[in-house]
């Protein structure tokens, strides 16, 4: 059973201030980077306590994006993520996607995924002050689960910004 913090839990970065991880891109691709990432197939998952903060992304270029997740998940049977902080209640742009990228693609800064087919709670969980600068197509998102049988309780999604140039809508077809 993959347990990541449990009852003391790890700090990935700082809890205050900006910039005590700073990440490069210097491919010619897209990258991305996470916090702490499961892929553990038939298992019980426990992401638990953890701190994730004070990220700073970057990109040598606006063509190539650098996306950021905080926690992702992708397998496992029972998972719980319980009690995590991603970014910080108090300094701004605590997790900073600093890249003005133009991609056609979209540059993205994400706390929480789920895209397993588990049984799967998140709780108590703090995300907040995340920040991406693309000047194009992006988003920032709190929690996105797009498997499995989900309950969210107890979660506080605060202070996540997206600056875009142009703010493009679409119709609902």
């Amino acid at each position: 059973m993959p347990i990541l913090g449990n009852t003391t839990g790890n700090t990935i970065g700082s809890n205050s201030g900006t910039g005590s991880i700073s990440l490069n891109n210097t491919n010619t691709s897209h990258i991305i980077s996470y916090g702490i990432g499961s892929n553990a197939a038939s298992s019980t998952v426990n992401i638990s306590n953890n701190s994730i903060g004070s990220i700073t992304l970057n990109s040598s270029s606006v063509d190539y994006v650098h996306n950021f997740t905080g926690i992702q998940v992708s397998n496992g049977t029972t998972v719980t993520i319980d009690k995590n902080t991603i970014g910080s209640t108090t300094t701004t742009n605590s997790i900073n996607a600093t890249n003005a990228s133009t991609s056609p693609s979209g540059q993205y800064v994400k706390g929480i995924v789920n895209s397993s087919a588990a049984t799967i709670t998140l709780s108590n969980n703090t995300i907040a002050n995340m920040n991406n600068n693309a000047a194009g197509l992006g988003e920032v998102l709190g929690i996105e689960s797009t498997n499995g049988v989900n309950t969210i309780k107890e979660t506080i999604c605060i202070i996540l910004r997206f600056h875009p140039a142009t703010v493009l809508q679409q119709p609902i077809q």
